[in-house]
């Protein structure tokens, strides 16, 4: 039976736009009518996360590909030394010094207020379009040592701006994400969800495995994979300032599962975390799956902070 559109496309803006930050790629609208180390996993700790009632059946994903580094993001290496003479009449000539580049440091959460990205997409080679993207952070509370807070994300689906808002812990387990809100739909995820794991350093890997019911007008199932690992470190030119950051790879897919039909989208990409604000600056990602144009990209930079 095919899947009628206003449905399909309402069950995918609700469900597949339910994600934090790093996933503000989910604003990509529906097209047509019819449907190296072991890995660690990062457990929340009991201050971050809400009570579960739904297990989870454990679901494969593929491995993490180690995008190159986004336009915009620098590297430091030291000079190469400059070769020693003899001569009498020369001076030895010695090597520039290596700069340094200090460590990203620890995530902290994002202050609150606005913070503005440019969001640039295309597909099937079409010429790439760019919109402002504004993701406000807004305080809920603390529970002990946990920072709680809600981050609101807008996306144009249909015609029209809808916003995806996102519970969220940060603690010493990272960033744990709750449950996610959007068009009336409120999706307790089950379990919660590692956005960003604690005690980031090269190598880090974590995965999770989580889902949650919606009524999206119909009634949905979301599940979402994925895995994450942190390649390296850069620096990035950001909001008008030079930040540290942690390289992210980051392989993610989202089910929705509906009695009409099933929606797959998968996102493969790398983000430059400032661990010093608590948000991304800087996104590249390739998107694929059900109603998703060949050939879509999608890449973030933040412009503005609060």
């Amino acid at each position: 039976m095919p899947m009628p559109a206003l449905p399909f496309r309402l069950t995918l803006a609700a469900a597949c736009g339910l994600l934090l930050l790093g996933g503000i790629a989910a604003a990509v609208t529906v097209d047509g009518e019819d449907g190296g180390p072991t890995s660690e996993e990062a457990t929340p700790a009991a201050s971050d996360v809400a009570p579960a009632t739904t297990a989870v059946a454990p679901v494969d994903t593929a491995p993490v590909p180690v995008p190159a580094a986004p336009e915009g993001v620098t590297t430091t290496t030291g000079a190469a030394a400059a070769p020693t003479t003899t001569a009498r009449s020369r001076p030895t000539t010695t090597a520039a010094p290596a700069r340094t580049r200090s460590a990203p440091g620890p995530l902290v959460a994002p202050k609150v207020g606005t913070y503005g990205y440019d969001a640039t997409t295309s597909s099937n080679g079409a010429a790439p379009s760019t919109s402002r993207i504004t993701v406000t952070v807004e305080a809920a509370g603390s529970e002990g040592a946990t920072t709680l807070q809600d981050i609101s994300i807008p996306t144009d689906q249909l015609g029209q701006r809808i916003t995806i808002r996102s519970r969220v812990a940060w603690g010493s387990s990272g960033a744990i994400v709750r449950r996610s809100q959007a068009m009336g739909a409120d999706c307790g995820w089950q379990p919660p969800w590692a956005q960003y794991a604690g005690g980031l350093k090269v190598g880090r890997t974590w995965s999770y495995d989580t889902r949650c019911s919606v009524t999206t007008p119909v009634q949905a199932t979301v599940e979402r994979r994925g895995s994450r690992r942190v390649t390296g470190t850069s620096t990035v030119d950001a909001a008008g300032q030079s930040v540290a950051t942690w390289t992210i790879a980051v392989d993610e897919t989202t089910v929705i599962t509906t009695p009409l039909g099933v929606v797959s989208v998968r996102s493969v990409g790398t983000e430059q975390l400032a661990p010093s604000l608590g948000v991304p600056v800087a996104k590249d990602e390739s998107l694929s799956g059900t109603g998703i144009a060949p050939n879509t990209t999608s890449s973030l930079k933040l412009v503005s902070l609060p």
